[in-house]
């Protein structure tokens, strides 16, 4: 079953924006690893010329901040991997925690979206049967409008949990005059694809993003 008119080309370009974003983060860590590396040429060429200045201590930190990066590099590039065959399928089940921790890995990559709280769920974890692809594209929006009002600073809990009219993604910590996601075009798209439900609370903060254990049986 395809999406609302229109969907797949936000999705796509969600895909692009991800995709910049996670090239950026990778460019970062070759850039501390080339500047790291050097910095051991120097203390090595250092060491040749008078093998008494040798600092070990500090060719140890150098080698650990090394291995830091390549480890980072690692997990953003298996974040890639993720986004990527997000969009194998139109449509499956997918573990909606799993969406989370794939959407706020990629926030994370963001200077400005870095205080991500993840909340733990009780009982079972939730899986729905969705667009995958989408579905991280409306989540991913609403991180960043949420972020873009809370300011660098600031930090948004991100909870899953199980409702009576579906799954619930909500996230907590909004400050007062939050406006929510509602007036781009694209997210009333993503909205009529997911057959989802947004919700802001003011007083207390919090966006919920309600979303159907089934698109199948909501499209029909």
């Amino acid at each position: 079953m395809s999406a609302a008119p229109g969907a797949e080309g936000e999705g796509l370009v969600f895909l692009g924006k991800a995709t910049a974003v996670i090239s950026h983060s990778i460019k970062n860590v070759m850039a501390t690893v080339s500047e790291t590396a050097g910095l051991i040429g120097d203390l090595v060429a250092l060491a040749e010329r008078d093998p008494r200045r040798i600092d070990l201590k500090e060719l140890g930190v150098l080698g650990e901040t090394i291995v830091e990066e390549i480890q980072r590099g690692f997990q953003v590039v298996q974040l890639l991997n993720k986004l990527a065959h997000s969009g194998d399928q139109p449509v499956a089940d997918v573990d909606v925690e799993e969406v989370v921790t794939v959407v706020s890995g990629l926030g994370r990559c963001l200077a400005y979206c870095s205080g991500i709280t993840r909340l733990p769920s009780a009982g079972e974890r939730p899986r729905i049967r969705t667009q995958p692809l989408l579905l991280q594209d409306l989540l991913y929006r609403a991180l960043d409008a949420a972020f873009r009002a809370v300011g660098p600073d600031g930090e948004i809990k991100v909870g899953v949990e199980r409702g009576a009219d579906g799954v619930c993604v909500a996230l907590q910590g909004l400050p007062a005059g939050f406006r929510g996601i509602f007036e781009s075009p694209g997210v009333e798209l993503l909205k009529q694809a997911l057959c989802a439900r947004i919700a802001l609370d003011k007083d207390a903060g919090v966006l919920r993003l309600v979303l159907p254990e089934s698109l199948d049986e909501a499209r029909a």
